[in-house]
């Protein structure tokens, strides 16, 4: 696939949706939750981070978080 510069709005943006899509509108959550998304990216990977990880790696924190219906509701948007 083609390769994208890293962008930590789209990861954000993208916990947004999935947290307004359960009635959670809270802008410093989803900034919590992608800073976590990004250091735990960090840890595994110095160069090039698959796509397919960065979307598992946003389920995980979501779920870890406690935010089950949030995660699914993000897997049901990345799937459509």
């Amino acid at each position: 696939g083609d390769l994208e510069k890293f962008q930590a709005k789209k990861i954000q943006k993208s916990v947004e949706k999935a947290l307004k899509q359960v009635h959670i509108k809270d802008g410093k959550l989803a900034k919590k939750l992608t800073k976590e998304v990004i250091t735990t990216l960090k840890k595994k990977y110095t160069s090039v981070i698959p796509v397919e990880s960065i979307k598992n790696t946003v389920e995980f924190v979501l779920v870890k978080n406690k935010l089950s219906k949030a995660a699914k509701a993000y897997i049901l948007y990345r799937y459509i």
